[in-house]
């Protein structure tokens, strides 16, 4: 079995992009580069440069291509009419996605993302056979304005975790100072991707106040995603501790088919009876190999 571990190193990472020491790159949307502070629009050339979206839409949409004085790689796009009288570098021009995001509504634009835009995925067999999907919440900061609806600020540690006020008087006067209250909404994702970790494909998407509990949501993201492509597609459903749900998990496997791959606390009934278990003398243990 291969056992790929990452860890954080920004300034390894940051060198290699200066050296162009990759050849693949994924992003989520210009909402979350919004929110994260790339306010302008026509920093959605990072987005469509990603290997998912090309894959998923073929050459037409957009193509690698080398330029012939400089030999450097960049994405051509014919766009999808014939008004183009220059080389573009993304299939739609910035200033029709800011109209566009302007004028919908928010939670209609996430629900055209998790249903028409995965009906065009399932068209175009972008879904890999092994079905192994990846469920995941985070927080987008924003800058302290209140203008931001639906935001709300929450304390967090120096590692960005959210902080109760239990956590906050249990903490030395030194894990206090490095605290700071940050304006936030979360963001529940759906990833879809396969064993040799070839792409990254967002989904599904819900951005919604910072102290909403993810839990109901992602369950709600899966329910939407099974009814819109079927049953099948999606066979397993790779989650942290924060989506422990017995009645969420047993309802994925029993009327979806979908096995939860999820880690459990020490504490728990589960984990105690497990730990019995491999104590007896009778259990055979079998190793898999990939």
């Amino acid at each position: 079995m291969d056992l790929v571990i990452f860890e954080e190193n920004k300034p390894f990472v940051l060198e290699a992009l200066r050296n162009g020491e990759f050849d693949y790159m994924e992003a989520a949307s210009n909402l979350s580069m919004r929110l994260h502070g790339v306010h302008a629009f026509d920093a959605f050339p990072m987005v469509v440069r990603c290997g998912g979206m090309l894959q998923a839409f073929g050459p037409q949409a957009g193509r690698k291509v080398v330029h012939p004085e400089t030999g450097e790689t960049t994405i051509f796009c014919e766009g999808f009419n014939q008004k183009n009288h220059y080389d573009r570098e993304t299939p739609c021009d910035p200033d029709y996605l800011r109209k566009m995001a302007k004028d919908t509504d928010a939670q209609a634009l996430m629900r055209w993302f998790g249903e028409e835009v995965v009906r065009v995925f399932q068209r175009r067999r972008v879904f890999d056979p092994e079905g192994i999907f990846i469920g995941d919440a985070s927080y987008l900061f924003v800058p302290d304005n209140p203008r931001y609806e639906g935001s709300v600020k929450l304390l967090f540690d120096e590692h960005d975790h959210p902080v109760s006020e239990k956590q906050y008087h249990k903490m030395t006067d030194a894990q206090k100072s490095r605290c700071q209250w940050r304006r936030c909404y979360k963001m529940v994702t759906l990833l879809h991707t396969n064993p040799t970790l070839d792409f990254f494909l967002f989904v599904a998407v819900k951005v919604v106040s910072g102290n909403d509990h993810e839990c109901p949501l992602l369950y709600d993201l899966v329910k939407q995603f099974v009814e819109t492509v079927g049953k099948g597609v999606m066979k397993r459903l790779i989650l942290d501790r924060g989506f422990l749900d017995g009645k969420a998990i047993s309802l994925c496997k029993k009327q979806y088919g979908i096995d939860i791959l999820i880690p459990i606390r020490r504490n728990m009934d589960l984990y105690v009876d497990a730990m019995a278990l491999f104590q007896e003398s009778d259990v055979h243990w079998v190793e898999c190999k990939t």
